[in-house]
């Protein structure tokens, strides 16, 4: 990664600590949350990679345009031309024709090359800049792809809502030169989540009992082993994780289970009290790194799902719902804002809990710091599974006894702001959700006037209904004047002038009109993204291009373990 001298200028002197974007940045994220970065491009920085949206055959020749361009002419002046890797898919596609350019020019017989999602997965340092051709499922596939080390990511809007994607792609040569020429554009490291899946384990051979203890002071709950065969297995007292936990071994029947003399017996301490509980362990299983949210529902059942949610190790409250969303603040304007959570900056480290159809009147929508380790647990006695989900990828089910625990990822995700991390952030808000907008009231009657040597004269605005209803007298002339005002939330107006024959009163009425349909409107980045030839390849059925599948990423990631 760029690990160079940064020149400072008045566009780095911002408020706050600022560093260049570094490895240690983006795989300790922890240290860098309050600190503002930038990218600086470095000589030996050569390796790029080009994720493109599938399922879309007129993006097949965006991705040759942009690795033609880069080979060729952003080259010039380097030692070595890039290197680029486009999706491993296009090698044999027709219209990237890759063999047609091996034949045009031997550069790219060395230097375009493609990648698989095996080569992400064991060497994901080697890319030094990833250029992203789609939207926002683009963005969570590239998450995917890379659970560790994420290289920095600059995103052009080729897809639907296109929220993450900030930069046009009609000014894709631009955006580009400016971060080879060492110009620094800003970073935002934007917060990932780390989630463990725990299942439950019926080993005969862990210790089926437990004995534990109570403080009377403080009522903190203790354990350890009990005695097995009459030998002493005993360890070092543990405390109790949860107030949870504390009710199911004292409170499990209404009453107290261990009497004093019991404690006294088993016990060092005269103020405690112990009695042999039933006990179940749980080990890790898969862990994965989300950019969105977690999302724990009842999946087919037609239950609701009885979740237990910790925060801490401490008990927050039983979940009676359809489910749960956990979510960073990237994810507060997907699946979270959809089930009414609260937006969230991007900078903001946060850990958003929402409810999916809770049923109470009392759980809203909460945010925790970053630094909470968050677990969601399947209680044995629920009545169904629960299944869960990690940016809309890789389902799994919970099955009773199972838990999950989320903590933030010391991975960051790395991607270039268009111009710094508000503006991007509000300006999706407004164009993408519409944000706060909404039609604008009409003004109230305003009534003006004053009197003059000779006449009368009397301003007056009137509506729209107030116009259909106007009567002018006999003997009197009209003239209408239309004006247009600039503005684009400002309608147009017409101003009618009645004057009476003695010349005495002048009224003047401000109407709201409709917009003229010969206007033509701007085009948008959109529209202008368009090929001439995209209408011909959508009729084409077969796409070229398509996504790698669970069971591809799975057999890569198996076979790069079984070595």
């Amino acid at each position: 990664m760029a690990e160079g001298i940064v020149h400072e200028s008045k566009r780095h002197r911002t408020a706050g600590p600022a560093a260049p974007l570094t490895e240690q940045s983006i795989t300790n994220l922890g240290n860098n949350l309050n600190i503002k970065h930038w990218m600086n491009w470095e000589k030996h920085m050569d390796t790029i990679m080009i994720m493109t949206k599938p399922y879309d055959n007129s993006l097949v020749r965006y991705t040759r345009q942009v690795a033609e361009w880069i080979i060729t002419t952003q080259s010039s002046g380097r030692e070595e031309p890039f290197t680029v890797y486009v999706d491993g898919h296009l090698e044999n596609s027709k219209r990237f024709g890759y063999q047609e350019l091996v034949k045009q020019n031997d550069v790219f017989k060395k230097h375009l090359k493609f990648w698989t999602p095996k080569l992400c997965f064991k060497s994901p340092e080697m890319f030094h800049l990833i250029i992203l051709l789609g939207g926002d499922g683009t963005v969570l596939f590239t998450s995917w792809l890379f659970q560790t080390y994420v290289p920095p990511i600059i995103p052009f809007h080729l897809g639907s809502l296109s929220f993450l994607t900030p930069f046009p792609f009609k000014e894709y040569q631009k955006s580009l030169h400016e971060v080879f020429s060492g110009k620094g554009p800003r970073i935002a490291l934007r917060m990932r989540l780390s989630c463990t899946i725990y299942r439950y384990v019926d080993d005969p051979d862990y210790c089926k009992t437990r004995e534990a203890k109570q403080c009377a002071i403080t009522g903190a709950i203790w354990t350890r082993k009990a005695q097995s065969d009459g030998k002493d297995m005993r360890c070092q007292w543990q405390l109790m994780e949860t107030e949870w936990m504390k009710d199911h071994v004292i409170n499990q029947d209404g009453e107290q289970e261990a009497t004093n003399d019991e404690a006294t017996q088993n016990n060092d301490d005269d103020d405690s009290h112990t009695r042999p509980i039933p006990c179940y362990t749980t080990v890790p299983g898969e862990n994965f790194q989300v950019l969105n949210e977690l999302v724990v529902d009842r999946g087919p059942s037609s239950y609701m799902a009885t979740l237990e949610l910790f925060g801490d190790e401490q008990h927050l409250c039983t979940v009676e719902a359809d489910g749960l969303v956990i979510a960073t603040p990237t994810g507060s304007t997907a699946y979270s804002l959809s089930a009414g959570g609260s937006l969230c900056h991007p900078c903001v480290p946060a850990i958003l809990i929402t409810p999916i159809c809770a049923h109470t009147l009392n759980f809203r929508p909460m945010l925790l710091p970053h630094t909470t380790t968050v677990r969601v647990v399947v209680r044995s006695t629920a009545r169904s599974t629960a299944y869960c989900s990690f940016d809309g990828k890789y389902r799994v089910e919970l099955r009773r006894g199972d838990h999950i625990s989320i903590t933030f990822s010391r991975y960051a995700m790395p991607t270039i702001s268009r111009k710094d991390t508000n503006h991007d952030w509000f300006e999706s808000l407004q164009k993408c959700l519409m944000w706060s907008q909404r039609a604008q009231q009409k003004p109230f009657v305003v009534v003006e006037s004053h009197k003059k040597k000779n006449k009368h004269t009397k301003r007056h605005i009137v509506t729209e209904e107030e116009e259909g209803g106007r009567e002018h007298g006999d003997g009197q002339t009209t003239a209408k004047t239309a004006t247009t005002t600039s503005g684009t939330n400002t309608p147009s107006t017409t101003t009618t002038t009645t004057t009476s024959e003695s010349g005495s009163e002048q009224v003047f009425a401000c109407i709201d009109q409709d917009e003229d349909p010969k206007k033509q409107k701007p085009v948008s980045d959109e529209t202008s993204n368009q090929d001439d030839d995209e209408e011909d390849d959508q009729e084409d059925e077969s796409f070229e291009l398509v996504p790698w599948t669970e069971e591809e990423l799975y057999r890569e990631m198996m076979t790069l373990l079984k070595k």
